[in-house]
C-alpha cells in the first residue's frame, strides 16, 4: 500500500504534481523504504505505523511572533494565554494566521489590556505581519535545508518497465 502523505505537504506536491512520482507512490516506491521509515507520523493506508523519528523546528507563526515580543521584554506570565494562542498558531498554520490577523490583533490587545500596555492596533497588526514574514522566511529555510527534501529532488523517476 502507498504512504499516506498528508503530513508532508511538499512530498505530497511531488506527487500531485509529477506523473512519475505518482506512478512511483502508487506502486509504493515513493518514498523510498529506507527514508519512509525514518519519518515521523507516516502510516501506511492499511493502517500499520512506521516508528516516529523525533520532529525538529517545529515553529510558525506564534512562535515568530513570541519570539518579537521577547525582544520587548514581553514574555508569556502565569495565568496569561500567550503559550497556549501562540501553539495554536502554529498548529492551524501560516495560511490560517494570514485569514486571521484581526483575531490575533484582538488577542494582542486583550493582553496588553490585562498588563496595562498601551495598545496601537496598527502597530499589533504591523507585528503579526512580520510574524508571519519570518515564519515564511524560517519555513523555506526549514525546507531547503532538510535532507529529505534534499534526497527528493535528487531522487531520479523513471516509469516503471
Amino acid at each position: 500500500m502507498p504512504v499516506d502523505l498528508s503530513n508532508y505537504p511538499n512530498w505530497q506536491k511531488l506527487v500531485d504534481t509529477n506523473p512519475h512520482y505518482r506512478q512511483a507512490w502508487l506502486e509504493d516506491r515513493f518514498p523510498p523504504k529506507s527514508v519512509a521509515e525514518g519519518l515521523p507520523s507516516i502510516t501506511s493506508r492499511a493502517g500499520a505505523s512506521i516508528p516516529e523519528a523525533t520532529q525538529a523546528n517545529k515553529g510558525g507563526v506564534g512562535t515568530e511572533l513570541s519570539k518579537l515580543l521577547a525582544k520587548w521584554h514581553i514574555r508569556a506570565s502565569e495565568g496569561c494565554k500567550c503559550k497556549s494562542r501562540a501553539l495554536e498558531m502554529d498548529r492551524r498554520g501560516i495560511e490560517w494566521c494570514e485569514k486571521n490577523i484581526e483575531l490575533i490583533v484582538d488577542w494582542l490587545e486583550e493582553e496588553a489590556t490585562k498588563r496595562h500596555l498601551p495598545f496601537v492596533r496598527s502597530l499589533g497588526k504591523s507585528l503579526v505581519n512580520k510574524a508571519i514574514r519570518n515564519a515564511k522566511d524560517t519555513a523555506k529555510r526549514a525546507l531547503l535545508n532538510d535532507p529529505i527534501h534534499q534526497l527528493a529532488n535528487t531522487f531520479e523517476m523513471r516509469p516503471a518497465s
